[in-house]
């Protein structure tokens, strides 16, 4: 996924998916908001990483009727 490996695999996994269930938040958007937060990583500026945040946060609440997406803390 992201060099992360801690969410990965194994325990670590496992215990964001159960963590995700108990939320109702997809894997699927912690794992873009990871990957949004790496890729900024070393940069002086985190320029747009907030805007990237609010796109990742609407597009998982568009179809957030209660029906979770395919990668959903499964």
């Amino acid at each position: 996924m992201n060099g992360i490996k801690l969410i990965e695999r194994g325990q670590g996994s496992d215990l964001l998916k159960k963590r995700c269930r108990e939320i109702g938040v997809s894997i699927e958007t912690v794992r873009r908001l990871v990957q949004a937060e790496l890729d900024q990583v070393g940069r002086g500026r985190r320029h747009g990483l907030f805007n990237q945040f609010d796109e990742i946060l609407s597009d998982a609440t568009e179809g957030a009727a209660g029906v979770p997406s395919e990668d959903s803390a499964a």
